[in-house]
């Protein structure tokens, strides 16, 4: 298996070779970690704290940690119970969890997407979010646009979009929480459904 190390601003990630088709965005309280398709790509995360909110067939973690680059960005993973299913695009899901104005798509693969979103104050958030499957999302926001060119540079990703270069970036460790994650949202955006299999009984 060959090893690449890769300097990113200067965000240290690592990319090996695997030979699954598929995407996955997660993080295990050390690493945040991304594979898309036969890249794998991990980096250093320190955890600052987590908050988890139980919204009802629906739960949620938020954990707020320090990558190597000295930045801090949010990871967020949401899981239906067995019961439910996510009901929205992923694009259409972050519009709504974080309130947004507009959205633009830079990046989509396997499920697997990068956007920058537009806030209802005119403020852009640089997004990369994961469907794994109908019941369970991830999210991590808070990266500088020029992380973000050199993440899809490495993913060989053609955008006709061009970037918004003024973004939000988390400063500290406070107010680093931007979704707006509500019991309104989750069961009468919704956010989230009955599951397809339960439909048909």
């Amino acid at each position: 298996m060959n090893l690449i190390k890769i300097y990113l601003l200067p965000l240290v990630l690592l990319i090996t070779l695997s030979g699954c088709s598929t995407a996955n965005l997660s993080y295990n309280g050390e690493q945040l970690a991304l594979q898309v398709d036969k890249q794998q790509f991990s980096v250093n995360g320190e955890l600052l704290y987590t908050h988890k909110s139980d919204y009802t067939n629906l739960y949620l973690q938020q954990d707020t940690l320090r990558l190597d680059a000295g930045n801090i960005v949010t990871y967020e993973e949401a899981t239906t119970d067995i019961n439910f299913e996510f009901n929205l695009a992923v694009n259409r899901a972050m519009k709504a969890i974080f309130d947004a104005k507009d959205i633009k798509i830079l990046y989509s693969k396997s499920f697997f997407f990068i956007f920058q979103v537009i806030l209802k104050d005119n403020s852009v958030l640089n997004i990369a979010a994961q469907q794994h499957d109908d019941q369970r999302l991830s999210f991590v926001y808070g990266m500088s646009t020029s992380q973000t060119e050199q993440l899809l540079t490495h993913l060989d990703a053609q955008t006709d979009e061009k970037l918004i270069k003024d973004v939000i970036i988390f400063k500290n460790e406070k107010n680093t929480i931007l979704s707006k994650w509500s019991v309104e949202l989750v069961h009468f955006t919704p956010i989230i459904t009955p599951a397809r299999y339960l439909q048909g009984r």
